[in-house]
C-alpha cells in the first residue's frame, strides 16, 4: 500500500512540502535532511494509524508529533486512494520502491527540486477574507485571516514590512497604559452610573483617563467589521468624536490590531436628551507579540471614549469608503 502511494507524484508532492514545513515548525532538523526521509515516515505513520485503528506500532515521527495519534482518517483516506491506484497500476509498468543503488530506502527515495507552494509564506499584503463571513453591507468581507506573526497575535505584513499602521522596535515608554484605576474614579462607576472601565481592567488601554459626559447633539462614531458586537445587533465600547481618515491612521492612533477588528464599516450614534457617561482618554499603545526577532507596536495617541457595553441599540453599519481599507 504504502509503495503504490508513494509512487503517485502528487501524494510525494505533498507529503514532502508537509515534511518541510514539519521542520521549519520544529527548528531542530535541517529542511534538507528531512525533506525525503520524514515524508515516507509521515506516509507510514498515516498508514500504520488507519490499518490499526490508531492503535498500532507508530514510527518515530509520531512521538515528535503528537498529533499523528489523530490522522487516522487521513490514513483511511490514503487507504481508499492505495485501492484506486491498484486498479490504475493493473494496466500499467511495475517499479520497486527499494532500488539497487545502496538499499537504504530513506537515502533512495526521490528528490523533489519543485519551488514550494507561493502561499508559504503568505505573499505581504496578501487579502485574505474570512469564509463564512456575512457582509454587513454590500457584498464585500472585511473579516480576514491574517497568517503573519504569532499564531496568537497574528497580523498581516504591508510592502514596507510591518502590520499596517505599526512602528518597528520597541514601544516607547509614554505610549504605556495605565497600572491602576484610581480608586476616586472608581466611586464615579459604584455610586454615579459610570460605564465599568475597571471589571475587565479595559482603563490599561489608555495612558490617561477623565470621567465626560456627553451632551445631547453630540455624535460619536465606532468602527467595525463583520465579528463585532454590532454584527450581532448589540453594541461596543471603544469609540471616538470623529472618524479616522484611513485604515492606517485608525490602525495606529487607536492601537487596533489587526486581529481585533478589520475595519470596513462604521455606526455613530448621536447623544440623546438623557446625556451620556462615559471616559475618556489619551489611547495607549498595543505591542505584537515577538515573532522571528521583529518587534513592532501600534503608538496610540488618539483620543477615545469609553462608552457602556450594549448600551446604544439599533446601529446600522455603513461602509467607511476607505481606500486602504483591504489592506
Amino acid at each position: 500500500m504504502i509503495q503504490i502511494l508513494w509512487e503517485d507524484e502528487r501524494c510525494q508532492t505533498l507529503l514532502t512540502q508537509f515534511a518541510r514545513d514539519y521542520s521549519k515548525a520544529q527548528r531542530s532538523l535541517e529542511v534538507s535532511e528531512l525533506a525525503g526521509s520524514a515524508a515516507f515516515e509521515i506516509l507510514l505513520t498515516l498508514v500504520l494509524a488507519a490499518v490499526t485503528a490508531g492503535t498500532g506500532a507508530i514510527v518515530n515521527l509520531a512521538s515528535k508529533a503528537r498529533l499523528a495519534r489523530q490522522m487516522t482518517d487521513l490514513g483511511e483516506s490514503l487507504k481508499e486512494l492505495a485501492d484506486l491506484k491498484k486498479v490504475v497500476n493493473q494496466h500499467g509498468e511495475k517499479r520497486a520502491l527499494r532500488t539497487q543503488a545502496t538499499g537504504d530506502i530513506t537515502k533512495d527515495l526521490p528528490v523533489d527540486n519543485r519551488p514550494p507552494p507561493q502561499n508559504n509564506p503568505p505573499p505581504k499584503g496578501d487579502y485574505m477574507p474570512r469564509e463564512g463571513v456575512t457582509p454587513l453591507d454590500g457584498d464585500r468581507v472585511y473579516k480576514r485571516d491574517h497568517l503573519g506573526g504569532d499564531t496568537k497575535d497574528p497580523y498581516t505584513l504591508q510592502e514596507d514590512g510591518k502590520p499596517l499602521g505599526a512602528k518597528e522596535g520597541v514601544m516607547p515608554a509614554d505610549a504605556l497604559g495605565l497600572d491602576e484605576f484610581d480608586p476616586e474614579l472608581q466611586k464615579l462607576i459604584d455610586e454615579q452610573g459610570y460605564p465599568d472601565v475597571a471589571g475587565r481592567e479595559d482603563f490599561m488601554n489608555f495612558s490617561d483617563i477623565k470621567p465626560v459626559e456627553l451632551k445631547e447633539g453630540e455624535t460619536i462614531y465606532r468602527i467595525v467589521d463583520e465579528g463585532s458586537a454590532e454584527a450581532r445587533g448589540g453594541s461596543g465600547t471603544y469609540w471616538a468624536r470623529e472618524i479616522p481618515q484611513n485604515k492606517s491612521a485608525w490602525r495606529d492612533g487607536y492601537a487596533v490590531k489587526d486581529s481585533w477588528n478589520d475595519n470596513g464599516y462604521y455606526v455613530e450614534h448621536t447623544v440623546g436628551p438623557e446625556g451620556m457617561k462615559v471616559w475618556e482618554g489619551t489611547t495607549a499603545g498595543q505591542k505584537y507579540e515577538t515573532f522571528e526577532g521583529k518587534k513592532f507596536y501600534l503608538e496610540g495617541g488618539q483620543q477615545q471614549l469609553y462608552v457602556e457595553y450594549n448600551s446604544i441599540p439599533n446601529l446600522s453599519p455603513k461602509v467607511t469608503t476607505w481606500s486602504d481599507a483591504a489592506q
